[in-house]
């Protein structure tokens, strides 16, 4: 421990999150010395994954509201006839993510693993269909309609070859379509216009208002995107909720029409990108958190120190002391200026920068510092999360969409709001998503699933993913050999025995910043300072949303610029393969 001690380190970055473990990566070849350390017994900060052990003691730890729950022996259902019930197995066989976030094909992420040679390391899963929930019956208010699982047309031949959709509302479905991959390319109105003449026919009465407002969709770009979905299409409200869900927004109608064509632009773009039937990927063995583990590795074989369990109490400027090492001194910059680290561990080690998490990452409030209100006001937004592992592989969620496309490791389902399609005839308030990881993502044994289930927490937040919870092992109350369903558009109920839920989990989580997808905010700067020093940032919570927003990341680069000492970011990210390892899986 002496030597660390002695050192004098460039950076100490204290957690583990994916917003520190990138900077890691990104000063791996940078001949820095870089302290990596985190008060956590575990990598990945707010993104971690844990077993079933660890989450009933993370869940302990944090207190009410987080619960864990193991249903009793006797309250296994058997799935299967002459089959034995579904049981829980070990604790090291599960490895629940607690945010988990999947990568679109065309992200800044992606790019960044690319580019810096990491996704060597990374083994990704395809993320293909995406599910709305709805009432099937005489009428959707009806209390003897059952919930089906549809799946929501993403592309051309998608919309064409839905047998449940009528051929008007295909029409609609197309416009839209064809004004999301042209909105933003300098030709929206032309081709917004040309898309809404062609093929809209006699059954479309708003080909005119499309016309219109596709020339000037700038004009709302503030305004719900529900709404315009409905002004600008005449999309009606089922139509609506499946192109919401696309957004893949917890705003729901809130999602404005500027962040809510960017999102959908996103998507539809990236389809098709890493091959057939699917626009997203999800890393294998816990999602972000494995991406973060990866990048903590990068940066160990770089010659970073790193140490768990360690954290940070106290932070203090050392008055006069700067670092030259026959450098020129620079004392107006203020990597020049050291401070003094105490950690939780009784060690005191100086540094030129301390980069911290948030508090969701675990790493707490040293003293010596002054938070910002900025981020003491982001953080009040929370989401309601419930984990949920069930007895069934749910294979038809995850089937092939088109030929040649891969069997997918994840999907996602949308509970829109204001739909009563929950256990309780109730209607959530905010839209639920739930995002499905099959046991090939490593996250669960075989033949069983995990469920994560997100919404913007109210009072009853715990209540309603209950409730989601129940509605949706109604509707997956089907054989578990679904061959005969894979190939239809609606997955109903059956007469089979119930699918069981074995382990859950519900706690609540900081949403974090959600910045814009159209532009960047200007570079952060010290986000915590010593008093009389900048020499602290911290990263605000990387925003919880079902896909890493590249906009988040835009702060791991600012950081690296000011530990590089440039304004110039070419070479941000930007690595060969190391000598002596192999190129066998070429990224495509």
């Amino acid at each position: 421990m002496e030597s660390i001690s002695d050192t004098i380190w460039d950076v100490v970055i204290c957690g583990t999150g994916l917003q520190q473990s990138l900077l890691a990566l990104a000063l791996s070849r940078a001949d820095k010395k870089i302290l990596h350390i985190d008060p956590n017994e575990y990598y990945g900060g707010a993104e971690a994954t844990l077993s079933l052990d660890e989450a009933d003691a993370w869940a302990a730890a944090r207190g009410p509201p987080s619960c864990a729950a193991r249903p009793p022996s006797d309250a296994e259902v058997a799935v299967a006839a002459g089959g034995g019930a579904p049981k829980l197995g070990a604790s090291r066989l599960y490895s629940l993510a607690l945010a988990p976030q999947f990568l679109h094909a065309r992200s800044a992420l992606v790019n960044l693993l690319v580019t810096s040679r990491a996704f060597r390391q990374l083994e990704f899963l395809a993320v293909s269909s995406f599910f709305v929930l709805e009432r099937d019956g005489p009428s959707a208010a009806s209390s003897s309609a059952s919930s089906t699982v549809v799946r929501i047309p993403a592309t051309r031949e998608d919309i064409f070859a839905a047998t449940a959709i009528p051929a008007r509302s295909k029409r609609q479905l197309m416009k839209v379509l064809k004004f999301v991959l042209a909105y933003d390319d300098g030709h929206s109105s032309d081709e917004g216009g040309d898309g809404s003449g062609s093929g809209s026919g006699s059954g479309s009465g708003s080909s005119d208002g499309t016309s219109r407002t596709a020339v000037s969709w700038q004009a709302h770009a503030s305004e719900p995107l529900g709404d315009f979905l409905q002004t600008a299409f005449g999309l009606d409200d089922q139509l609506r909720d499946y192109v919401l869900a696309l957004t893949l927004s917890l705003d729901g109608n809130r999602v404005t029409v500027a962040d809510g064509l960017a999102r959908l632009h996103r998507h539809i773009t990236s389809m098709g990108a890493f091959g057939p039937g699917f626009a997203a990927v999800y890393p294998k063995w816990g999602g972000c958190s494995e991406i973060a583990q990866v990048a903590c590795r990068a940066g160990a074989v770089g010659g970073a120190v790193y140490m768990l369990g360690a954290g940070l109490r106290a932070v203090n400027k050392i008055p006069g002391e700067t670092r030259t090492e026959g450098e020129p001194s620079e004392p107006s910059d203020h990597q020049q200026q050291l401070v003094e680290v105490e950690l939780t561990t009784d060690v005191r080690v100086k540094t030129k920068l301390v980069v911290m998490g948030s508090s969701e990452d675990g790493v707490g409030s040293p003293t010596g510092l002054t938070a910002p209100t900025a981020q003491d006001s982001e953080q009040k937004q929370r989401l309601g999360r419930l984990v949920a592992v069930v007895g069934a592989p749910l294979a038809f969620l995850f089937a092939p969409t088109v030929e040649g496309a891969p069997v997918a490791g994840g999907a996602v389902i949308a509970i829109p709001a204001g739909r009563t399609v929950l256990a309780d005839e109730t209607a959530a308030e905010h839209p639920v998503f739930v995002v499905a990881h099959s046991s090939d993502t490593g996250e669960c044994p075989s033949g069983q699933s995990v469920l994560y289930f997100t919404t913007l927490h109210t009072t009853n937040a715990r209540a309603v993913l209950e409730n989601a919870l129940a509605a949706l092992l109604t509707a997956f109350a089907a054989t578990h050999s679904t061959d005969d369903a894979l190939d239809e558009d609606d997955v109903s109920p059956s007469s089979a025995s119930p699918v069981p839920c074995l382990y859950k989990l519900y706690y609540e989580q900081a949403r974090g910043s959600t910045p814009s997808t159209q532009a960047s905010d200007p570079p952060v700067g010290p986000l915590a300072t010593v008093p009389e020093n900048d020499a602290v940032f911290r990263f605000p919570p990387l925003p919880v949303d079902l896909t890493v927003q590249d906009a988040s990341l835009d702060a791991v680069q600012h950081v690296w610029q000011q530990v590089m000492q440039t304004a110039d970011d070419s070479a941000y990210m930007v690595f060969a393969d190391r000598e002596g390892s192999t190129a066998e899986d070429e990224y495509d």
